[in-house]
């Protein structure tokens, strides 16, 4: 509470006085003083979610409750905040080019792993059976990447969506001549 707020207060007269330190130390320090500086700026206490509950919903509710996975099987979609403790929304589609949705006993996996790129806390991390596992930052460069592979695969799958009704039309008119054949043949 308080105390938090006055480090980060005296964060600036800490940062003058780090330079007569070696070069080694002095990058952890501001690395850590960096990271104490986006966490103020949060309003939050260094606060990371490292378990979570699970609600089925119909409806994903307007004012999500931290440290809850909301699931909506309607609207193939689940949505929590970031489990950094930054309060920002994250949702997930549910379908094969994005996640895909897990269900245990009594707990839900999400994978791949929810990289929140677009938000300052820049959080990375996998949902499996309610537990929150914490990956380490990327390199923008390697964030490139993989927001380059998303969307060839969200490509890939809508292409493949599209095509299959036209496959399933298909069959349904075999099917359909199939049958018109076997009653000409049993009534004449």
């Amino acid at each position: 509470g308080t105390q938090f707020t006055q480090r980060c207060a005296r964060r600036f007269a800490v940062e003058t006085n780090v330079w007569h330190l070696s070069r080694h130390k002095r990058r952890i320090l501001l690395w850590l003083l960096n990271f104490v500086r986006r966490n103020c700026q949060r309003g939050n206490q260094l606060s990371r979610i490292d378990i979570l509950q699970h609600q089925f919903v119909e409806f994903i509710p307007e004012r999500l409750e931290s440290g809850v996975l909301y699931i909506s099987k309607r609207f193939k979609t689940a949505s929590h905040l970031c489990c950094c403790g930054c309060g920002k929304e994250v949702a997930t589609p549910l379908n094969p080019s994005k996640w895909q949705l897990e269900e245990h006993s009594s707990s839900v996996s999400l994978s791949p792993s929810i990289g929140n790129w677009s938000f300052h806390c820049r959080s990375h991390y996998w949902i499996e059976e309610n537990r929150v596992h914490w990956a380490s930052a990327m390199s923008t460069a390697r964030i490139a990447g993989v927001k380059a592979r998303d969307k060839k695969d969200a490509e890939t799958y809508s292409r493949q969506s599209n095509e299959a009704p036209r496959i399933k039309q298909a069959a349904f008119i075999k099917y359909v001549q199939k049958a018109k054949c076997a009653f000409k043949k049993w009534f004449g």
